[in-house]
């Protein structure tokens, strides 16, 4: 067995190694398979990739190698670290089906989520492939590198816009020991993207501390759109009273910087993508508890709304908020200003400090103009007051100056998105084709602003490559007032092209200029857009009118033999000019003809860009076969390019299609109406149902029959005939003859169909005559259909019909098989049911009606679920017969017979079959005895009783006799007739037999034989017990015994001596005298 194992193995690695070369064998080189693409996204549309997305599409095309067709291929992805699929696993699986030709394509995806943690760079995957050959064998290819490219993610500007100590309508200040205080800081958002999402985690510096000593608060801000403002509240701050010493400061105000981290999600690539950036904030805090003014907050805007300031910005207003936190109030106070170079005072509002209450706090508005030279970075504006501290009698004067932080955005970060929706020839929404040669050819460009801003003075300049020219050398460009965010807007230029450009596709650079207003600034912005552009080729060659369509008039099929039918011809002048002169010459396929041979002239012009149809007759011959047909059509016209126009040819080659009437009409269904039909039917209805599924139209319809053999149509008496279809409309009401006994006339109204459209149901009613001779089963028929089609040809359909002939049920007998009722007794009673049709009859209900007075039912409904073709039933129960009944005989019982034939029609009827009612016979034996008792062997035993009748009927010819019985031998006297015994009445009988057996006690069976007034025969057995003893002796009579039994006989023997003599006497005395 070991040697057997070693040998099997053998072989396997043998075939084994044989496939492996057979498989390599079918390459160049060895490889089945190579990657020559891989890129996230579909195809055609790339997309990148980026940490921390999920679900990327991760697209792998394969080219096969092989000299076979690969029919399927499994990919199983090991990928890198940081990289799984959407099921947390490190391998992704992807299957492919189709065919793979050699050197084709096939294409592998998976769905792969990459981790936050991966940095931006290229990654490998390994690839294995499983694939399937054409002829079934299979392979695998190894160690397919696939790189992974990933993105870093889109870093976003952000700004910090401004940042106080409060909320909005209340104002705090930061000094040592200050507790529960509130930091709002507003953030600007100065990118293409919106973020969503968005949380603030601020990293509070020595000295501060959150509500449980924390050094870290967070805040939700929600969404922040481009362009658009958030605001961060981080509520519950307490500064330390060591905040001077921490820092080493006293007497100043000091800015310790906390960092604001800001996390976000954005969603470049159509990927969410969740990532941070960090700003840092500087915090003002008072190292000293001020006895007056002291500055609170700040904030830039422009109209009211919040702007980050920039060069170049104009009327931008800085608002400084004062609080007065001494024990008096302060007035009559004087501002001024120290803005370094490049900054321009406009407006103070107001111009003086309003009058402070001790505790409370005012507002300075300064409107700035900031000079474009100046370079984005810090600057520093010095703001002193003079006021007066009303500390009684005249005040006194004091002076409070502050510094403040100005940080000058980079302008070049504010923009919108301004983007090129579709460049195309022709004018907005009317797209043309361009060809070369072409003069005055608008050429549009649609652009559309998805920024927040509005662009203003749009100019579009076009970069035109060789061959294209300016219709109005002077007009370079094309302008456009105003774009709103949201909206499009288009520029259009009119271009010549050169004759000799070659159709191609051509490069052109749009310079797209506009400006951005903010913060009062008008920003110049420049967009370059390259962009390709088509010249097409001529429609046929080097002409100009195309031939666009063909096809059959109204898009009607045509089939074999139609006559006269529509050919619709469609041209479009693709030329700049118009085109004139058209004449065709129209050369059809072999069996089509041309109603004018000779050619076709298109009477007028054909405007440049229209079209124009030409209807042409044709008649197919009816030998054609359907299916596809080429013709050619020569055109000649005139292209109205100037003066007398250039005369121009082409040619044109087109497709026809001749379609087949086979399978236009499709059979549906038959069906027999009211009755199911059998062997031996006469006049029954076959309702035909068919549908057209391809004819337009069919007018005038004729259906040809062909019956098979034992099916007769009822009108013509042959199997073949001409039957029309007919409409079934609403039903009348019409009583059914003898309920299904009979089949009922169709209860329709029944009207010729007229036309018949696609989709249409075609009714046809056959009536139908079937032989005795034919059996049940299926049967097909030939229905072949003439008509007038859409053409108005006269075509012929061939549908081959089925019908089910299942068998019918003429009659339903019922045969007495028990029905004799008992007077005064039980019986059991039963009948047969008979189906003698060819079907089956299916839910059969026997119901008993009407019996003779005094008969007692058990049951009286019956039912059966079903009684096959030439097979019965048997219907029985128990019936009682009353003692007081007055009816005896045979009397007439009605019953009620209810089923369903093979097509569920229900049907009906009433049948009746004989009771026989008599009285009981019944005989009691009084008396009985045997005589001798005991018997003995050879004695002749005499057997005695009497009968008495107790039953209702007088017994007929009763006859007693004793059984035959091997111990006893019959005689002559062991039979004895009766006659009739009435009831009530009793009759002795005496039977006599030999016995032929020795002692002992045996059983003598008596049999009483008799029949009723209805010739029934009956027969009772009763037994008796016969002792058999020893003989007995003989004994010797006395004298007296003797004379007393012979006297009466002496007595009678002399009476009858002397009767004689005296009547000899007589009669000789009597002779004697009459002679």
């Amino acid at each position: 067995m070991t040697r057997i194992y070693r040998f099997l193995l053998t072989i396997l690695i043998i075939l084994s190694l044989i496939h492996d070369a057979w498989i390599r064998s079918l390459t160049a080189d060895g490889t089945a398979l190579t990657v020559i693409d891989s890129y996230w996204g579909t195809a055609g549309r790339p997309v990148k990739a980026y940490p921390g997305t999920q679900s990327n599409t991760l697209t792998i095309v394969l080219r096969n190698e092989l000299y076979s067709n690969i029919t399927a291929a499994t990919g199983m992805l090991n990928l890198p670290q940081g990289f799984t699929d959407i099921y947390g696993e490190s391998e992704a699986v992807s299957s492919w089906s189709g065919v793979a030709k050699p050197g084709g394509t096939i294409t592998l995806t998976y769905q792969v989520d990459i981790a936050r943690d991966v940095s931006p760079g290229v990654y490998y995957a390994n690839l294995t492939v499983e694939y399937t050959l054409s002829d079934g064998v299979r392979g695998v290819e190894y160690g397919l590198n696939v790189s992974l490219h990933i993105d870093p993610v889109p870093k976003v500007n952000l700004a910090l816009a401004g940042c106080f100590w409060g909320e909005a309508g209340r104002i705090d200040l930061a000094v040592p020991g200050s507790r529960d205080l509130t930091l709002t800081i507003q953030i600007a958002n100065l990118d293409i993207y919106d973020l969503t999402g968005v949380t603030a985690t601020l990293l509070l510096p020595s000295g501060l501390s959150g509500r449980y000593r924390e050094n870290a608060l967070n805040c939700i801000i929600g969404a922040l759109p481009i362009g658009g403002f958030g605001t961060a509240i981080f509520r519950g701050i307490y500064i330390s009273d060591m905040i001077a010493e921490i820092y080493g400061v006293s007497s100043s105000i000091i800015t310790p910087i906390a960092k604001l981290t800001i996390e976000y999600t954005l969603n470049p690539e159509g990927k969410f993508i969740r990532d941070s950036l960090s700003l840092n904030v500087a915090i003002p805090i008072y190292t000293y508890k001020p006895s007056s003014i002291c500055l609170s907050g700040s904030y830039w805007s422009y109209r009211g709304e919040p702007v980050v300031p920039i060069p170049g910005a104009a009327n931008i207003d800085l608002t400084i908020t004062l609080v007065n936190l001494g024990e008096y109030p302060v007035s009559a106070s004087a501002v001024s200003i120290g803005i370094p170079q490049g900054f321009t005072v406009k407006t103070i509002r107001p111009g003086a400090l309003q009058p402070i209450a001790s505790g409370g706090s005012s507002s300075i508005t300064i409107t700035f103009d900031i000079s474009r030279d100046l370079k984005p970075g810090s600057y520093t504006v010095r703001l002193s007051i003079d006021y007066i501290l009303e500390s009684g009698g005249g005040g006194a004067v004091s002076t409070s100056t502050f510094d403040l932080p100005v940080k000058l955005f980079d302008p070049s970060t504010i923009d919108t998105i301004l983007e090129l929706a579709s460049i195309y020839w022709g004018s907005p929404g009317n797209p043309i084709d361009a060809v070369p040669g072409a003069q005055n050819i608008p050429l549009t460009v649609e652009l559309i602003n998805r920024g927040i801003y509005t662009a203003e003075g749009i100019t579009v300049e076009y970069l035109l490559p060789y061959g294209f020219k300016y219709s109005q050398s002077f007009k370079t460009t094309s302008r456009v007032s105003i774009l709103n965010p949201g909206s499009t807007s288009t520029a259009t230029i009119e271009i010549d092209l050169d004759p000799g450009l070659k159709p191609d596709v051509y490069s052109v650079s749009l310079i797209v200029e506009y400006v951005v207003s903010y913060a009062g600034s008008s920003l110049s912005k420049v967009r370059i857009f390259p962009c390709n552009v088509t010249v097409e080729k001529f429609p046929t060659g080097y002409g100009y009118l195309e031939l666009a369509s063909v096809s059959w008039g109204e898009g009607l099929p045509v089939y074999p033999g139609d006559e006269n039918v529509t050919l619709a011809l469609s041209f479009v002048n693709r030329a700049p000019y118009s085109i004139s002169g058209v004449y065709l010459r129209v050369t059809l396929p072999d069996g089509f003809r041309l109603r004018d041979p000779q050619g076709v002239y298109v009477p007028g012009s054909i405007a440049r860009y229209s079209s124009r149809s030409v209807n042409l007759q044709v008649s197919i011959g009816r030998d054609v076969k359907p299916g596809i047909y080429k013709g050619r059509i020569l055109c000649e016209y005139i292209l109205e390019s100037g003066s007398y126009g250039v005369k121009l040819s082409e040619s044109y080659e087109f497709n026809v299609t001749v379609n087949t009437l086979d399978g236009s009409v499709e059979f549906i269904q038959s069906l027999w109406y009211g009755v199911s039909a059998g062997p031996g039917d006469t006049g029954v209805q076959l309702i035909v149902t068919l549908r057209n599924i391809a004819v337009p139209s069919m007018n005038g319809v004729v259906g040809r029959l062909k019956m098979p053999d034992g099916f007769i149509l009822s009108t013509t008496s042959e199997r073949e005939g001409y039957v029309t279809p007919v409409v079934l409309t609403r039903p009348i009401s019409i009583q059914s003859i003898a309920m299904g006994v009979i089949p009922p006339a169709i209860p329709l109204e029944v009207q010729p169909a007229a036309t018949v459209s696609l989709g249409d149901y075609i009714y046809f009613v056959i009536p139908l005559s079937i032989s005795q001779t034919v059996t049940p089963g299926v049967y097909y028929f030939d229905l072949t259909l003439s008509f007038l089609d859409q053409w108005n040809t006269l075509q012929k359909v061939d549908v081959k019909c089925k019908l089910h002939l299942l068998g019918s049920v003429k009659l339903i007998e019922v045969e007495p098989v028990s029905t004799e009722v008992v007077i005064g007794g039980y019986r059991r009673f039963s009948v047969k049911v008979v189906n003698n049709g060819s079907s089956p009859v299916y839910d059969v209900y026997f119901i008993i009606l009407n019996i003779p007075p005094g008969i007692a039912l058990e049951k009286q409904i019956f039912y059966k679920p079903v009684i096959e073709a030439g097979s019965f039933t048997i219907i029985e129960t128990d019936v009682y017969g009353n003692p007081n009944t007055p009816y005896r005989g045979t009397l007439t019982a009605l019953a009620m017979i209810a089923f369903k034939d093979s097509y569920g029609y229900n049907r009906r009827y009433n049948v009746t079959f004989p009771i026989t009612v008599r009285g009981g016979i019944e005989f009691k034996m009084l008396e009985s005895m045997v005589i001798p008792s005991p018997a003995y062997p050879g004695a002749s035993i005499t057997v005695s009783g009497i009968l008495l009748n107790v039953g209702r009927e007088t017994a007929k010819h009763v006859m007693v006799y004793i059984a035959e019985n091997p111990g006893f031998k019959l005689k002559t006297g062991s039979r004895q007739y009766l006659g009739s015994i009435d009831p009530d009445a009793q009759i002795p009988f005496s039977v006599e037999a030999e016995v032929d057996v020795d002692k002992g006690v045996y059983t003598l069976q008596l049999k009483v034989d008799y029949t009723d007034e209805y010739g029934g025969v009956y027969s009772d057995e009763y037994s008796l017990e016969v002792e058999v003893g020893e003989p007995p002796k003989p004994q010797q009579q006395p004298m007296e015994v003797m004379l007393y039994r012979l006297l009466p006989i002496i007595v009678a023997s002399i009476f009858m001596v002397v009767v004689g003599y005296l009547i000899i006497r007589y009669v000789r005395h009597a002779r004697e005298t009459g002679s």
